[in-house]
Parts: structure tokens; sequence; C-alpha cells
């Protein structure tokens, strides 16, 4: 039937395709903006550079969502996109002092010392990996399991696992490339 949008099931929720009208991507959105800027913010040193990538990773994502394979996975689909966006920027790495309030720790300023030196070290390495591995990084640090990088990623969940384990060797290697040996194992 002419002028009739279909509706199709993503991340749980009803989207109209085509036009996308109404509510359903602004819920996607809502749902979503604050992994999206998380991701953005780690990599970026402004509030207007995050503000930008926001927008146009939910351009992307408005654009390509008649194309996304896993409708349930919208979430790391959404990250991937954003991963990719920052990459597009070709900015600099966020290089600012690392800010700990040290004050609202119980611990003394040794242990703050090592801990700030340790997120120092994975940091740069995180930023010297590649933009999948970083996803990978990212999704896992934000709570995601191998399912759903294998959404993000558009593979089989065993060779999400494979990558999973590539991307945490190359990150540890990366932490112990700087000559510190990298944090301790606990």
């Amino acid at each position: 039937m002419a002028g009739v949008a279909q509706t199709r099931r993503v991340d749980g929720k009803d989207v109209k395709g085509g036009d996308l009208e109404g509510t359903s991507f602004e819920t996607l959105y809502r749902d979503h903006v604050a992994l999206v800027a998380h991701i953005a913010r780690q990599r970026l040193h402004s509030e207007d550079a995050v503000a930008d990538v926001v927008q146009e990773v939910f351009v992307r994502a408005l654009r390509a969502l008649p194309r996304l394979r896993e409708p349930d996975a919208f979430g790391p689909w959404v990250a991937a996109i954003t991963r990719h966006v920052v990459a597009d920027l070709g900015r600099a790495p966020h290089d600012a002092p690392l800010e700990i309030d040290l004050a609202s720790t119980a611990p003394g300023p040794e242990h703050h010392a090592e801990v700030a030196e340790t997120v120092r070290q994975v940091l740069q390495g995180q930023r010297r990996l590649s933009t999948r591995d970083m996803t990978i990084i990212d999704l896992l640090s934000l709570g995601f399991g191998p399912r759903e990088v294998a959404g993000a990623l558009h593979i089989s969940a065993g060779a999400a696992k494979v990558a999973i384990h590539r991307a945490r060797t190359r990150l540890r290697a990366q932490v112990g490339a700087d000559g510190s040996g990298g944090p301790e194992d606990h």
C-alpha cells in the first residue's frame, strides 16, 4: 500500500521505516544519547565537539537505520557509529591532565598517584589501538558483553569472543609499551 511506512522493531521499540516520523526515533535518541556522549567525551576535549559528535551520530543512525541488521543491538550499533564519527574528525587525543577528586576518597596521596598513573597509561594505550579495538574496549567498559560486541561489529558471537581477547591483549601490550610494565593484575 503506497504512502504507508512499514514499522520495524529496533531495540525493543517500534520504529517506522522510511521517514521515521513520530516519537519512536526520539525514544531511541533519549535512551542512547548518554552512551554516545560518554564515548565522545573519552576522546574529545570540548563539550562543543561532543555535541557535534552526538548530532552527527544520530543523523547517521537515522539515515542508516533501514540497514541495521540486528535491530535489538541498537546500543552497540550506535556506539560503533560514535567511534567512527570521532575517528572521522581526525582530532588529536585529549591531552589535558586527568582530573581526579582526591578529597572524596579515603586512600592517601600515594594511592591516588598510582591510580592516576594507571588511568593515564590505560588511556594512552587505548588511544593507540585501532578504532575497532577501541570500540570493543569501550563496549566492554560500558557493560556490554560478547553478544552485543558481535552485533556492533557484525560478526558471530564466537568471533566476537576472539576479537575481545585480542583487543584486551593489544591494550595490555600498549599499556606495557611505555616502559612501565603496565598496571598490575590483581
